[in-house]
């Protein structure tokens, strides 16, 4: 069940403190500085966590006219140890973490101060706003798509079971009790996926579409890295969490359906050779009708050309998702069958 929290004036919420990892960051730290320092409500307190950063990130962050606490680890441990870092050394009651390559809304703060007035509300989840601080097409594609992926959620929707720490809020003890992000996780993987399902045996995220920020996408090659590594870390984290779900509403399920039947798509092209045009003529239809709220916002906001390329990448994306997932799968449960019944 839906519930509106009972928010109240700004002013009356809780001390926020606002955490945030950093490696190697000097292009993009000054422009989240510069975001937090235009706050409609300043945060109580900034913490930045220098992961052990070789350029001048460090240097840029003390030069910055917010008042900063930096926090310098002489070894480079991952976000999960920089974020836990951070909340162990923050003085606010609730945290609001943000990547380093993200810009803030001017009313974030405020809006995270005013939610968690409501004592029931234990953790918030922010979305992306539809415009990247990037450039490039498939910039823009992955921009688009995680900004509608958000919209598949009404608004305080308290099903989510991931902790977004691009932009998200949870109270400290609460933090604390779960023990932070895990450690295992050395470089920015699913560590929100693996808290959020800790945290949601026994508390609640809560999804606010009134906390945004922009952010900073990755280009082609980059993002088909990630979607092969975090698909393969997404089903082993579910598989060690039986009865968990990627996304209680709905999003990761349709995603899984939108991919397979792109790859489907892609697998009869040069099956039409063969087999005829039409079951390609099929699939494309139906794919183009499943990935519509998907790719909604490329058509709304590029145009048809660009949809066209939208819809073409994400049949690709859809194809390296669904391999990863077929390799996964072999790897974890059907060799180590086959191998034991030797």
């Amino acid at each position: 069940m839906i519930t509106t929290p009972r928010t109240a004036p700004p002013q009356l919420g809780p001390k926020v403190t606002a955490v945030i990892p950093v490696h190697n960051n000097a292009s993009t730290i000054l422009p989240l500085l510069d975001s937090l320092a235009r706050q409609t409500i300043p945060p109580d307190e900034v913490v930045v966590v220098d992961d052990a950063s070789k350029d001048e990130t460090a240097s840029l962050v003390l030069e910055h006219p917010l008042r900063v606490r930096l926090i310098r680890l002489e070894i480079n441990s991952g976000p999960s140890m920089a974020r836990n870092v951070g909340v162990e050394a923050a003085e606010g009651d609730v945290i609001l973490f943000l990547d380093s390559d993200v810009e803030a809304d001017p009313g974030c703060v405020a809006e995270v101060k005013s939610v968690f007035y409501d004592q029931s509300v234990d953790a918030l989840n922010g979305m992306m706003h539809d415009q990247p601080l990037n450039n490039g097409w498939a910039v823009w594609y992955k921009c688009l798509v995680e900004h509608a992926w958000g919209d598949f959620m009404p608004q305080w929707d308290n099903t989510p079971n991931c902790l977004n720490a691009r932009i998200g809020a949870i109270r400290r003890n609460m933090f604390l009790e779960v023990g932070g992000f895990d450690l295992r996780y050395k470089k920015p993987d699913v560590e929100d996926h693996h808290f959020g399902l800790c945290f949601t045996q026994t508390r609640r995220i809560v999804f606010d579409r009134n906390l945004k920020a922009f952010h900073h996408f990755s280009n082609f090659s980059q993002t088909a890295i990630n979607y092969w590594k975090r698909t393969r870390s997404m089903l082993k984290l579910l598989w060690s969490f039986p009865h968990a779900k990627t996304d209680n509403s709905g999003a990761s399920q349709r995603s899984a359906f939108e991919f397979l039947t792109g790859t489907a798509l892609l697998v009869s092209l040069p099956a039409a050779y063969w087999i005829g045009p039409w079951p390609a003529c099929v699939l494309l239809s139906c794919f183009l009708v499943m990935s519509h709220k998907s790719l909604r916002h490329c058509l709304r906001k590029k145009g048809p050309v660009f949809y066209a390329f939208a819809v073409a990448l994400h049949a690709v994306y859809g194809a390296i998702v669904t391999c990863a997932g077929i390799y996964t799968l072999l790897e974890v449960k059907v060799l180590p069958r086959l191998k034991g019944g030797q």
